[in-house]
């Protein structure tokens, strides 16, 4: 499966019947927004294209649930660091907006993660879910992606032995910022979404992330 210019979630979960039909993993092979960006390399900065690529990446995960992921658009010419100033001057490189979402899922990702069924009954917010690869609930990671403006949100179905989840935040004003943690009441967890973010939660120690790992220095 190929993803430019996106598709919508009956597109994605045709995919995901065909495999099941045809007994075959589905992989997506090349995931990305747009296949031209990089001919106008300044709009990778605009958090409006950070917007775009997150809903994909929920949007993929939601409804096909593949079994892998090549992400395109980590390559060169889709960079996710920009110099700050003058090239010719500088080596130094500041983390663009995509960079700070695509750190949520590389470092919240628990190793050999399985993809969980989500539902949500919102168009503007996706809400995708990863666990471990055993049946409890130890080791799982929330995306909630809210498109929109704020509200507040509630998530059932956590089951009893979680107890309380670690909270990250990006946003157009923070960047991977963790929050207070929130308590898991039997099964249920509320809180409130800043507006066009990506709220990821997580039971997940910060040792025990995922392989994947993308910092900052």
């Amino acid at each position: 499966v190929l993803s430019w210019g996106g598709g919508t979630a009956a597109d994605w979960q045709a995919w995901q019947s065909a495999g099941k039909t045809l007994e075959r993993p589905v992989f997506v092979a090349e995931m990305g927004v747009d296949p031209d960006a990089w001919r106008t390399p300044w709009i990778m900065e605009e958090y409006a294209y950070a917007m775009r690529e997150l809903r994909l990446y929920q949007e993929i995960v939601q409804f096909l649930r593949p079994r892998g992921i090549l992400l395109w658009e980590l390559t060169r010419d889709y960079p996710l660091g920009a110099a700050p100033g003058d090239v010719g001057k500088t080596w130094d490189v500041a983390p663009t907006r995509r960079f700070w979402i695509a750190r949520h899922f590389f470092n919240l990702t628990p190793k050999k993660a399985r993809i969980l069924e989500t539902s949500c009954d919102r168009d503007d917010v996706r809400f995708t879910a990863l666990a471990g690869p055993d049946d409890s609930r130890k080791d799982i990671t929330l995306h909630v992606a809210n498109l929109g403006c704020s509200r507040p949100v509630r998530i059932r179905g956590l089951g009893r032995d979680v107890e309380s989840l670690r909270v990250f935040e990006t946003s157009e004003t923070s960047r991977f910022k963790e929050g207070a943690r929130v308590e898991v009441r039997r099964g249920e967890v509320q809180l409130d979404l800043p507006a066009r973010a990506l709220v990821s939660l997580t039971n997940l120690p910060e040792e025990n992330h995922g392989r994947l790992r993308l910092d900052y220095y």
